[in-house]
Formats: C-alpha cells, structure tokens, sequence
C-alpha cells in the first residue's frame, strides 16, 4: 500500500516538475522572439501559455509586455492590471504599469508603481520620471544607482550635464 502512494506521489511530482518546465520552455521561446525582434511570434507564445497554464506566475504581465512591445497600450494596461489583481506584489506586472504611466507622462504615478521595485535596473526610469517631474536631485539619486550599462543612461547623463551648464554655454 505505502509502495502504491509513494509511486502516485512520485507521478505526480514527475508530472509537475514537466509542467513546469513546459511552461518555463515556452517563456523563454517568447522572450527569444522579443530578442530576435519579433513580437508577433511572442505575443502567439505568450497567449498560448495563458492557455495551458492560466495560473502561471506573471502570465498576464508577460502578456502585457507583449502588447507593450506592439504598440498595444491599452491591452497592455488590461494585462498588467488583471496580473496586478491576481498579485500585488508582482513585479513583472508593477514594471509593466510604471512603464505604462511613464510614456503617457503621468511620472507620479509611474512612481508610484516603481517603489518596490530594487532593481537597480528600475533606477533609470525613476530618474527619467523624476527628470520629467523637475525633481533633479532625486534624478541624480537614481542615476548613481544604475548599471553602467544601462540602455539610455547616457542621455540622461547629457541632458543633466545640459541643465547644470549656465544658460550662456548651452548648445540647444
């Protein structure tokens, strides 16, 4: 009896541990399509890992990016939103919003979705935020805070070098 319970335990864990793996397989297909530019192929993945697995951490916000990337803002926002409800602490989601509320220039509110989030890869939008919202000394808080590598760090380097100049040296 305890051999046939160690056996349907045993399947169930196999079974598991290959859903799992499935689903982290069919993730990282859809974020090599957004690497090889192709969002259309990882919006189809994403979708279709909604379906087999409904309850898969963060599907909704991956879903999201991928209308994110498709220019889609207004799915995106639905998806990130129906993740946030599921989760609140989810941070693919939280990222997704903040980015949402950024390029519509609402940066409070980007912010506001930006706050628990310590990735120091975060620290770039934060300073763009703060940069929009003329709060240049937390900007430059958050660009010592960034990686060194981070896509767009040097712009905001230049712009804040542009502000510190006297209005006199400028080149506009």
């Amino acid at each position: 009896m305890a051999k046939h319970l160690l056996r349907g335990y045993l399947l169930i864990l196999i079974l598991c541990v290959g859903y799992c793996t499935v689903c982290g397989v069919i993730m990282e297909m859809a974020n090599c399509q957004v690497d090889h530019h192709n969002p259309q192929r990882a919006r189809q993945l994403t979708q279709t890992l909604s379906k087999i697995a409904p309850g898969y951490p963060s599907v909704f916000a991956y879903q999201g990016w991928r209308e994110y990337d498709l220019e889609n803002y207004a799915q995106a926002m639905v998806l990130g939103q129906r993740a946030l409800a599921r989760d609140p602490k989810d941070l693919v989601a939280l990222r997704l919003l903040g980015q949402l509320e950024y390029i519509e220039e609402h940066y409070e509110k980007a912010l506001e979705y930006w706050e628990c989030d310590l990735d120091p890869a975060t620290e770039l939008g934060r300073g763009w935020a703060y940069w929009g919202l003329g709060r240049f000394a937390e900007a430059r808080q958050s660009l010592k805070k960034c990686p060194s590598n981070a896509e767009g760090l040097e712009e905001l380097r230049r712009e804040d070098y542009r502000l510190r100049l006297p209005a006199q040296l400028r080149v506009d």
